[in-house]
């Protein structure tokens, strides 16, 4: 077999195809020289030499693999491919023929004179279309460093490019026949003239050459040695270099092919068929309207993007105007916040600095407000013992001159003496008894400077008994029928008392209106401090509560209403702290001021409590506990109104307060209880007989007014039947005082049945219809016998009485019904003849 050239020769077609991307190949390209007679070589090796294989073996790492073209795998194959639309159908292989005796070659050749095959066609046009490669004049011999074989930039790029093509194109090595194929290859133009001419005589060199073409990296170009032999030795060795790079691409890829699926393969093979027919007209054109569609498309969719993009730009832009609006918004709001800002804490500092200056004025100004409370106190306490002092001694002092003239009078009567006698007898007695008592005041002594020194102590004496004449002789017309009207005025202080009292008391208010004389407006009254701290807790409630003003708030006013407090007398009638001034002020403090509800749990609600419980609670308890007259009952109704309304100012079940306001009010009812038990074991009411009283008018008058007194006592101890216990005032009153005092003076009187009744009538109209109610009243039993008594003496008395028994009848009838003593009260209306509703 004879050495084949597998280089073919150059054509202007085959430049003009170059110029055209096959996605094939394509060697280094180098400039068209004339065509130079070649000098055969004897020595030179042929192409399919194994020892050739061996030398270049080492320089490939793909292993040989190479495939087998029979008949029976060439048919499998075209039954499993593919064929274009169109396209006629491949013809049938003919059947081998009966093996010869020559070598079989298997792989990438065929026997020498087999028939072309189609696919074998395809391939040499495909192979025709890449051009062969174009070689440079040998340079002229080497004047600098550009012409040692080392490329420049240019050709770096362009075989770069080209390496990109060839990669681009995936040629596979293997390929199938597809029907239709051979159209491709009839749509080229036929080669004229010498061209076709030299084709044809290269035919078999083709048809090897297109059998199976891989790509590869040209042959290293060696350097031209100077000289005229230049040219010629040039071309020898570039196609010695192009038939060994031939040889070598062809055992490669015969050799060293990839195994691929026949399904893979077949489209391969048809993608390169049809990628060797693209050059020529219709491959242009297509070329073209393809262009001018991608084209096209680039336009719209640089359209579509740029309209996107606009479109995104003016939402963007409407997004930094709605930004840039809020901003100038948030700008404004935080403006005013600053501002707002600004006059919290200019307004807070003022405020400080208010209560700063507020606190250090009343440092000063407390310690003198509560010594003029503790003066009007002490004031109110001496003029309260002055009098019952007074008052003890004026009894005693009456209490003698009486009992003397009881005494004469019973003597009289007890040795049957007439009652004219017994009643001068008494008076006399009773004058006695008064010459001793101004005597008692002390004989005349004289000081140092002749003074008498008890000459003070008899006037007082002879003043006292003046007005004791003057009420002796005022209260004689009221015996017999108006007893009930003496001794019942409780005013009898003297003129004298009564105005120093009133004079002290003078002092004392002026003084505590010139106590913030010298503050300012701002300070010196209860309104204006309310005003400040109020506006504080309007404007700004959050620091007002974070200062605790709510528990400070009664420690900074608590001055101001002990100033209003001593005017305030709680024994004084119809003078309760409600209605004083410092009450209605404080009455709606930090409510709001356009009549809304104010928050639940609000600690201002409970400041005029809480001044209720640290400020009024002490002055109540010490006046009743050391000033209140139980005898009086003014001064009663006036204590019981004071307990009354502490009690609504009670705290509720689990306050922390609840404990100590009532341990405080605990103390003043026990004040209470033993102001009026030391009234109760301090009253004397003398049982004298009815007889003596009337034989000595004065002893009658004095009787009088001690029982209307014991009565006034009584009427205090039921008085507070709503604030003490009922069974401790029921004892108190008929064990102690009815029991051993009023129930003798009563069974004395009974010779006198009409005034034995007006003197029990009198006594049960003390107590309160509620102790009564539950039947008989077991204190109240030795009550039930003296009213059973008299109702019988005036039972044998209805003849003489008349019409005034008649209606003491029906007084008596009324008690022995409370008293829970129906039966005898329907026998002493049946007798009287009284029209009682059952």
């Amino acid at each position: 077999m004879k050495n084949r050239k597998f280089r073919k020769k150059a054509t202007p077609l085959d430049d003009a195809e170059d110029e055209e991307p096959t996605g094939m190949a394509v060697l280094p390209t180098q400039k068209q020289k004339p065509k130079q007679p070649k000098v055969s070589k004897p020595s030179r090796t042929g192409l399919l030499s194994f020892d050739e294989d061996a030398k270049k073996r080492d320089t490939y790492t793909q292993v040989s693999n190479t495939g087998e073209y029979s008949a029976e795998r060439m048919k499998e194959l075209q039954k499993n491919t593919v064929r274009f639309p169109g396209g006629p159908p491949a013809p049938e292989p003919s059947e081998p023929s009966a093996p010869s005796g020559g070598f079989k070659l298997s792989g990438s050749f065929k026997p020498a004179g087999s028939e072309t095959s189609s696919a074998i066609r395809i391939w040499i046009t495909a192979f025709k279309s890449l051009g062969p490669p174009s070689h440079t004049q040998p340079p002229a011999a080497p004047e600098d460093d550009s012409n040692l074989g080392i490329p420049n930039a240019e050709i770096i790029r362009q075989a770069k490019e080209k390496r990109e093509r060839l990669r681009s194109a995936h040629l596979a090595p293997d390929y199938l026949p597809l029907g239709g194929a051979e159209r491709l290859t009839s749509q080229r133009p036929e080669p004229e003239g010498p061209k076709a001419a030299e084709q044809d005589s290269a035919s078999d060199e083709d048809d090897l050459d297109m059998r199976m073409r891989f790509v590869g990296r040209d042959a290293p170009k060696p350097v031209l040695p100077a000289g005229d032999g230049d040219a010629q030795a040039w071309d020898r060795d570039a196609e010695e270099a192009e038939e060994a790079w031939a040889a070598a691409q062809i055992r490669s890829g015969a050799g060293a092919a990839p195994h691929m699926p026949k399904a893979q393969q077949a489209p391969s093979a048809a993608g390169r068929s049809q990628s060797a027919a693209g050059p020529g007209n219709r491959g242009a054109a297509v070329q073209v309207v393809a262009a001018g569609d991608e084209v096209m498309r680039s336009l719209q969719q640089g359209m579509e993007q740029l309209q996107a993009s606009r479109r995104n730009a003016q939402q963007q832009l409407d997004r930094t105007d709605g930004n840039l609006e809020e901003s100038m918004r948030q700008i404004s709001v935080l403006e005013g916040d600053a501002a707002k800002a600004s006059d919290r804490y200019t307004f807070l500092q003022d405020m400080r600095g208010y209560v700063a200056d507020l606190c250090e004025m009343l440092d000063h100004k407390s310690p003198i407000i509560e010594a003029l409370q503790d003066s009007m106190s002490e004031l109110q306490e001496h003029f309260a013992e002055s009098y019952q002092s007074r008052v003890e001694s004026d009894e005693a002092e009456e209490m003698e001159p009486c009992s003397a003239a009881v005494a004469a009078a019973l003597d009289v009567l007890a040795r049957g003496g007439a009652s004219a006698a017994a009643t001068a007898a008494a008076e006399n007695a009773a004058k006695e008894a008064e010459e001793r008592q101004a005597g008692a005041s002390g004989p005349v002594q004289l000081d140092e400077l002749g003074r008498d020194m008890n000459v003070m102590a008899r006037r007082e004496a002879e003043e006292r008994a003046q007005s004791r004449n003057a009420y002796l002789q005022q209260s004689l017309p009221l015996l017999g029928s108006r007893e009930a009207q003496i001794g019942e005025d409780t005013t009898d202080a003297s003129d004298g008392e009564v105005s120093h009292l009133a004079s002290k008391k003078r002092e004392i208010l002026e003084a505590a209106r010139a106590v913030f004389a010298d503050a300012d407006a701002e300070f010196s009254s209860l309104g204006a401090v309310k005003r400040k701290l109020e506006a504080w807790k309007a404007q700004q409630p959050g620091t007002y509560r974070d200062a605790y003003m709510s528990l400070s708030v009664p420690a900074l006013l608590a001055p101001f209403v002990r100033l209003e407090l001593l005017q305030w007398d709680p024994l004084a009638p119809g003078n309760g702290f409600d209605s004083h001034e410092w009450h209605q002020e404080l009455f709606d403090y930090g409510q709001p001021a356009n009549g809304q509800i104010p928050a639940a749990g609000d600690a201002d609600e409970d400041l005029i409590p809480k001044l209720v419980r640290q400020l009024v609670l002490p002055v109540a308890k010490r006046a009743l506990s050391a000033r209140w007259n139980p005898f009086s009952r003014r001064q009663t109704a006036a204590a019981k109104g004071v307990l009354e309304l502490l009690l609504v100012y009670l705290p509720p079940e689990g306050s922390d307060v609840r404990a100590s306001f009532l341990e405080g009010l605990q103390d003043v009812l026990t004040g209470v209880r033993e102001r009026l038990a030391a009234a109760a074991a301090g009253t004397r009411l003398p049982p004298w007989p009815l007889a003596a009283t009337a034989a000595s008018s004065r002893a009658a008058v004095f009787v009088a007014a001690r029982f209307s007194k014991v009565l006034r006592l009584l009427a205090s101890i039921a008085a507070f039947s709503g604030v003490l216990a009922p069974q401790e005032l029921q004892q108190l009153a008929f064990d102690n005082i009815i029991r051993k005092q009023v129930l003798p003076f009563i069974r004395a009187s009974i010779g006198n049945p009409l005034l034995a009744t007006s003197r029990a009538h009198r006594l049960l109209q003390q107590f309160p219809a509620a102790w009564f109610s539950g039947g008989q009243l077991k204190p109240a039993a030795p009550l039930l016998e003296v009213v059973q008594a008299i109702a019988s003496q005036l039972q044998g008395q209805r003849k003489s009485t008349g019409q005034a028994g008649k209606d003491a009848a029906q007084q008596l009838v009324g008690l022995l019904r409370l008293l829970g003593a129906p039966d005898p009260a329907a026998d002493l209306a049946s007798t009287f003849r009284l029209n009682v509703k059952a």
